[in-house]
Parts: structure tokens; C-alpha cells; sequence
């Protein structure tokens, strides 16, 4: 069984702290220096792979004071990052992570206390795991909760990279072509590959609730949206390929949506219908 993991650290800082407005690549830092600290090799692999990596990380939330361009983090009030995982060696070491072998860590120029790990529900709404299995069999193989619209809310700045431009909204194509991509490249269970031709004939945005954001990474900037877009499907042949987009809108959660999801970017989960 494969594992898919979804890990909050809660954690506080040391001391009051000063930084960027964009933490996504200082948490993109964090997030390796973590991983090489418990397998050097799984973090070499991991950074040299180019396209479509097995992880995201989230920008570091909590209650933050601006200061100018930059933000306060306050010592003794808690803020928390979010890691996924969708490779088997790598949910494997995150999962065996506790606070007792792993009580600290830096972002940016600062230190944070890891005050809790949470790995299920029950510690925090953004931790949980399953396995590719346990998704496809709920989904496609006994057809539960299949209806014909699907809301997704993006939490975090989302964009697309398609033929050397970026693309700040949710068009069917993009966001589900590459949910199967990733899926396909990462599951032992293989969905095809034509998700991208159904996404463009037969599924369309009926409603959306969505604004654009800029993230300053430093070097360079990024737009993206945020909020909440709904999709129809259309009928077109038997359900199955239905079953499978609801399968990859679960599969979401943990693989995030669009560009530079391992910086922030691209945090989304499944919302009840309709809007």
C-alpha cells in the first residue's frame, strides 16, 4: 500500500522575528534540510528532480503583524507549515518524524520550537494520510458520492505554466491533466491518458468566487488566484471517467494544484456543493 501524507508542524518562534511577506522558498529550505537530516540521499533525489515533485509545502500561516513589505512573527504565538508527500520513501520518513528527535527548525533567519507534529484530522483540519489504493477504491472502484459538480477552493496563490506563460485560472484542462499526470506518475494504479481531452470536451466552470494575488519570492514575483471555482461535468459515456476526476479532486488535497506547489503555491482541497 502506498502511503500519501499530509503533515502540519506547529511551531513557534524562538523569538520575535522579522520576514519576508513570501516565505515559500524558505519553507521550500526548511522542508530539505528536515529530510536530509534523516536520509541525505532521498534529499538529493529530491532536488534533483526536475518535473513534478513529490511534495508540497505550504507558506507559513499564522497571525502575522505587517511590517512595511515584511512581517512580524511574534514570539509565544504559534504558527504552523504544512508538508505533503505522494512518494512511499518519502511519507514513510515523514510519518516516523516525532517531536522528540525533531524539536526545531529555521525558516528563513529565524528559529522555531516545534510545538506538535500532526499527522491525522484529529491534531490539525490539514493533517491527514491514505494510501492510492484506499482513494481509487472509494472513488472509482465502488463509485461513492459521485455527483455531476465539484467545488474546489484554492487556500493559496494558484497558477499554470503552459507553453511558457502563465495562466492565473482554473480551466478544466489544467487543473486536471495535471492532477493525472501526477497521479500517474507517483500511483501504482495507472488512470490513463486522456484526462486532458475529457477535461477540454466535458467539463466546464458553472460558478467561481475567485481574486488574483502577487507573491513577492524575492528575485522574482508570481500572480495567482485565490477562492473558490465550481466545475460541471457534463454525460458523456458511462461514469467512469467521472469516478475519476472526483478520485483526482481527492487526490488534490495532498498534490496540490498548478505551479511552484513545493513554495506555497497551489493549496486546495475539496468543498461540499454547490456554491
Amino acid at each position: 500500500m502506498t502511503p500519501l501524507a499530509s503533515l502540519v508542524l506547529v511551531l513557534r518562534p524562538e523569538e520575535d522575528l522579522i520576514l519576508p511577506a513570501t516565505l515559500g522558498n524558505f519553507g521550500h529550505a526548511c522542508f530539505l534540510e528536515i529530510v536530509s537530516s534523516k536520509d541525505k540521499a532521498l534529499t538529493e533525489e529530491l532536488h534533483s528532480d526536475k518535473k513534478d515533485k513529490p511534495f508540497t509545502v505550504s507558506l507559513l500561516q499564522g497571525e502575522f503583524t505587517s511590517e512595511g513589505k515584511r512581517l512580524l512573527a511574534s514570539r509565544g504565538k504559534e504558527y504552523w507549515m504544512r508538508i505533503t508527500s505522494l512518494n512511499n520513501n518519502l511519507s514513510q520518513l515523514l510519518l516516523n518524524l516525532d517531536e522528540k528527535t525533531l524539536n526545531a527548525v529555521a525558516i528563513s533567519d529565524g528559529r522555531f520550537e516545534i510545538v506538535k507534529i500532526a499527522k491525522e484530522a484529529g491534531g490539525h483540519a490539514w493533517a491527514k494520510s491514505a494510501t492510492y489504493e484506499d482513494l481509487y477504491n472509494q472513488r472509482v472502484a465502488e463509485g461513492k458520492d459521485i455527483f455531476p459538480k465539484i467545488r474546489l477552493k484554492f487556500y493559496s496563490p494558484t497558477t499554470f505554466r503552459s507553453q511558457g506563460q502563465n495562466i492565473p485560472l482554473p480551466l478544466p484542462r489544467l487543473v486536471f491533466y495535471g492532477l493525472a499526470q501526477k497521479w500517474n506518475r507517483y500511483s501504482p494504479i495507472f488512470l490513463g491518458d486522456d484526462i486532458a481531452e475529457i477535461a477540454e470536451k466535458y467539463i466546464h466552470i458553472s460558478r467561481y468566487k475567485l481574486r488574483t494575488h502577487m507573491l513577492d519570492f524575492g528575485n522574482y514575483r508570481q500572480v495567482g488566484f485565490t477562492g473558490e471555482c465550481e466545475f460541471l461535468l457534463k454525460k458523456y459515456g458511462d461514469d467512469i471517467w467521472q469516478r475519476i476526476i472526483h478520485l483526482l479532486c481527492d487526490f488534490a488535497f495532498y498534490a496540490g494544484i498548478g505551479y511552484k506547489t513545493t513554495m506555497g503555491m497551489g493549496q486546495v482541497r475539496r468543498m461540499p456543493t454547490p456554491m
